[in-house]
């Protein structure tokens, strides 16, 4: 099934571009071997370790007569190449331009790829990271051109399968324009799934006023998307100071993080057994086998219940590139690190609490879950530690924004914290023996609601992701994010209660009445994720 991604706004179309690269660099296999096209015909596909027309029929499509014409002057797409199905928005030309003309190559080899000349919208003023001049000015004068732009790309579909909105939570066009867009689509496409990719503001702040924008972003993408994945900027930075080993990350390699982590959730897989499997075959349809649907399954099994639908990815391994040749990956250490950033509620690996939080099985717990790392450094490379007990290390942007992972700040969830549950879980396996290995470590009682039935899907593919041998990542809806979010809202609240810049909403339409009501709903979440 197809899936149109809609790039709103200079962090949505700066993450989107490195995704689809992610996408055609795994889908044509890695090294740059099997880059070529097969086919000429709207059958064709990339020939790749993921199999000829798996990344092909859900993210790109043939280069039509439009985009061969436009070709002809402007020199952005050219035959050969595969159209992205994506539409880039925002108010400002410059990132539109700047993306559109960046994508043509990867690593100094061609990628295969480009952007569909008439796939864009912008304008010549932004939104100056006001919410509400997004959502009340631009997101109501460009409805129609934007609508008829997603359109056009919804109709070269053959099976369309919904809508992937890439978007900041803290900006002016990523979210008030975003936030509009998406209850545009879900009035014109009500039976089309639609997940958003939301990207959280540093702690610290990057912006006075993401304290306001974050929360109208947040309850009104909760009333339009069918779920809500959050990728909070400090877990980013945290992750790029592992990966890169810099102190000064730049915002290319914060989104080639995030990109890593949503590719990773997105390139095709088969649904499988929890438990070991007897073949590799992934075309089997023994134990109910069957290829996962992009986006109708995640949203189904994660969000079935309408008052949830924050989600968080968590991936391994996250080692530097140039370690990997010196790198031996192990199944069981893995999946062993990811649960147990899971049990709590940690977004990277670096310095993870391995002790065991009150409430959890101690005899499955221990059982299963010892401190061992996935994966060791052989020697040479980078020398890239693996510790797995707790001990110190890099804070990480002010302690990785409070999500229990180094530093003890406001809402982290400490050692003596009950562990995070989620109402369900997606495990993604890719690589070696993905098909086959056994993840019923997963299916922890204590990790899900008495209530929740069937919590746990996996779903694997025998090809590489990201350039590891094996990687795994868990798709959650689970209640570490509140902690988050009820931070957000104080820090709102605390901003309203004394009237500071209400001006800047109040000047393009915004009541105080408006406000309350976002925080109402918000509360409203937070209490429902604190009941799991």
């Amino acid at each position: 099934m197809s899936v149109v991604t809609v790039q709103l706004g200079q962090c949505g179309n700066q993450i989107g571009s490195q995704v689809f690269q992610a996408l055609a660099r795994d889908g044509m296999g890695r090294g740059g071997e099997g880059r070529a096209r097969i086919g000429g015909g709207g059958g064709g596909g990339f020939k790749g370790s993921y199999g000829e027309g798996e990344i092909w029929e859900t993210f790109f499509r043939e280069c039509e007569i439009d985009d061969r014409r436009s070709e002809r002057s402007s020199g952005h797409a050219s035959g050969g190449e595969a159209i992205a199905r994506a539409v880039l928005v925002d108010m400002e030309p410059k990132v539109v331009r700047s993306v559109m003309s960046s994508v043509r190559s990867y690593e100094g080899c061609p990628s295969g790829w480009a952007y569909g000349d008439n796939n864009f919208f912008s304008r010549d003023s932004g939104s100056g990271n006001n919410w509400a001049r997004g959502y009340y000015v631009h997101g109501p004068r460009c409805r129609d051109p934007i609508m008829e732009v997603i359109r056009r790309e919804v109709e070269a579909c053959d099976n369309f399968g919904g809508f992937l909105l890439l978007q900041s939570a803290a900006g002016g066009t990523g979210s008030g324009v975003g936030a509009y867009i998406a209850g545009a689509l879900k009035e014109e496409y009500p039976s089309s799934c639609l997940l958003s990719h939301c990207v959280w503001p540093y702690e610290s702040g990057e912006v006075i006023v993401q304290s306001y924008n974050v929360p109208l972003t947040i309850s009104h993408l909760y009333n339009e998307a069918d779920g809500i994945i959050v990728c909070p900027n400090d877990a980013l930075q945290a992750t790029c100071r592992q990966l890169f080993n810099s102190q000064r990350v730049s915002f290319k390699e914060l989104n080639d993080v995030a990109a890593r982590s949503l590719s990773s959730v997105l390139l095709p897989s088969f649904v499988r057994d929890v438990s070991s499997s007897i073949t590799e075959d992934c075309t089997s349809t023994s134990g109910g086998r069957h290829k996962l649907h992009l986006l109708a399954d995640v949203a189904s099994h994660l969000c079935a219940h309408p008052g949830y639908k924050l989600l968080t990815i968590r991936c391994l391994p996250q080692i530097p590139t140039p370690s990997i040749p010196f790198t031996t990956f192990s199944w069981g250490g893995i999946l062993k690190s990811l649960k147990q950033m899971h049990v709590r509620g940690s977004l990277i690996e670096h310095g993870l609490d391995w002790t065991t939080p009150p409430g959890l099985l101690s005899s499955f717990y221990h059982a299963e879950t010892t401190p061992t790392c996935g994966w060791k450094i052989e020697g040479g490379g980078q020398g890239v530690e693996r510790g797995a007990g707790g001990g110190g290390g890099r804070g990480g942007g002010g302690g990785v924004g409070g999500e229990g992972i180094v530093e003890q700040s406001p809402g982290t969830m400490s050692s003596t914290s009950s562990a995070n549950r989620a109402l369900a879980s997606m495990l993604f396996l890719r690589g070696n023996e993905a098909m086959v290995v056994d993840a019923s470590m997963f299916v922890d009682p204590s990790l899900h609601p008495l209530w929740a039935s069937d919590p746990l899907v996996v779903a694997a593919h025998p090809a590489c992701a990201n350039k590891y041998e094996m990687s795994a990542s868990l798709l959650t809806n689970c209640k570490s994010v509140v902690t988050r979010v009820e931070r957000m809202v104080e820090r709102s609240y605390d901003l309203f209660s004394t009237k500071a810049y209400l001006h800047q909403y109040h000047a393009f339409g915004m009541e105080e009445s408006d406000f309350e009501e976002v925080y109402t709903s918000l509360e409203d979440i937070v209490a429902r994720y604190r009941m799991l």
